[in-house]
């Protein structure tokens, strides 16, 4: 992995660095930089011909921050490019995404991940328990034999339910 790279997924504590484009909590390595999904999105929108459209009012020096991005979608558009934002065909320097996550361990099993999945690295398995377990409002009826202390790995994370949960809110998994 380059240092580059290595800046680029550090993280402090628990947090991912900030969107490089406006700030808000990142989601991952996106097109060449640590961005949140909305600017991902914008990004991917205005690579595929929308950008002939974005005309600045101002004189083209916007300040984007997570309240302000949609207000001038030229000076984002810029400001993803400034950051180096770059069309997946042309970004072949980069490993895959894939690749680099799977060097880091999931949040809550330590398998190896495959990515930022509700604010956390985790793996496919962990990141689909959470998501049924919300969509299901499955976690009220979650009960642990072992009073809480079952050791949650990638061989026992089947085992009990609760536990695993609560490991994967204490990653900071969440919903929102």
């Amino acid at each position: 992995m380059s240092d580059t790279n290595v800046t680029l997924l550090s993280f402090t504590g628990e947090k991912f660095e900030p969107c490089k484009v406006c700030g808000e909590p990142s989601s991952g390595w996106h097109c060449g930089a640590v961005t949140c999904e909305a600017c991902k999105k914008f990004f991917l929108r205005s690579i595929n011909g929308e950008d002939a459209k974005y005309k600045c009012i101002r004189n083209q020096d916007c300040v984007i921050v997570r309240t302000t991005r949609t207000q001038c979608q030229f000076c984002r558009f810029q400001k993803c490019k400034e950051v180096g934002m770059t069309n997946s065909v042309e970004n072949t320097n980069n490993p895959p995404v894939a690749e680099i996550f799977k060097r880091f361990p999931c949040a809550v099993c330590k398998a190896p991940s495959s990515g930022i999945h509700f604010g956390a690295i985790t793996c496919e398995g962990c990141k689909g328990f959470f998501r049924r377990s919300i969509k299901e409002r499955a976690p009220e009826r979650y009960r642990c034999m072992e009073n809480g202390n079952c050791e949650i790995s990638a061989a026992t994370r089947n085992m009990c339910r609760f536990c695993r949960f609560q490991k994967c809110l204490k990653a900071k998994m969440s919903a929102q």
